[in-house]
């Protein structure tokens, strides 16, 4: 059970009081002893403002700025982000009548993994972006991308450069890429890993990376 938050600087005042009922204390003892009051003042002002200096460990963090990668988790929670060149990447909105963004699904019968995360920018007419992350997998582990051979699924659909047009990026085979399942429960239909993928489109040309990637989702079949 949980008390309630003191405020910022309450430790810090009790100290105050503490250290300032002691030496009021000491001082008075010490006055029988010793006349040298000078001293004792010193002392005391010097213990006042080393106190004072000291960091105040009641002040909260300051709260982050902008939007903010879901935690790493494996309780089927819905949740994806990555860092698209740096910048956090999160879905939003839905993809055509998909219940869900992420969108994931396992066929147990071939090991085929497939999740599609949509990004809806409404800047730009509604056009989206879409990953689309597939990949052969049996258990737990580290495993590679999968992408078939005519290129025919693009890993990334990006409308923002040119509206009404959409630039397709493949994965680099030159990079090591890869997706780490942490978890795949197929009693409660739950697939959680994270990932890290760099993408090219020749075409234009251009790379994106995705990097610090997590998603964990219930999936369908």
């Amino acid at each position: 059970m949980s008390g309630r938050r003191e405020r910022p600087g309450v430790k810090l005042f009790e100290r105050l009081v503490f250290f300032g009922s002691f030496f009021w204390q000491w001082k008075k003892w010490t006055m029988l002893k010793n006349k040298n009051m000078k001293q004792i003042n010193y002392l005391l002002l010097w213990l006042i403002i080393l106190i004072l200096s000291c960091n105040n460990d009641d002040s909260e963090p300051p709260e982050p700025i902008g939007p903010q990668l879901p935690s790493i988790t494996t309780e089927g929670l819905t949740t994806f982000g990555c860092l698209k060149d740096g910048e956090v990447w999160l879905p939003d909105g839905y993809h055509n009548l998909f219940e869900h963004n992420p969108e994931a699904t396992y066929d147990e019968a071939n090991d085929f993994l497939d999740i599609l995360i949509t990004q809806s920018n409404v800047n730009n007419n509604g056009s989206p972006e879409i990953i689309n992350i597939t990949s052969i997998i049996e258990k737990v582990g580290t495993y590679s991308f999968f992408q078939n051979v005519n290129l025919t699924n693009p890993i990334y659909r990006d409308s923002l450069t040119n509206p009404g047009e959409t630039y397709k990026y493949f994965k680099d085979s030159t990079y090591n890429n890869r997706i780490e399942i942490l978890k795949l429960d197929s009693i409660n239909d739950i697939i959680s890993g994270t990932f890290e993928v760099r993408l090219v489109n020749e075409d234009l040309p251009d790379t994106i990376l995705f990097s610090d990637g997590r998603f964990d989702s219930e999936y369908t079949y």
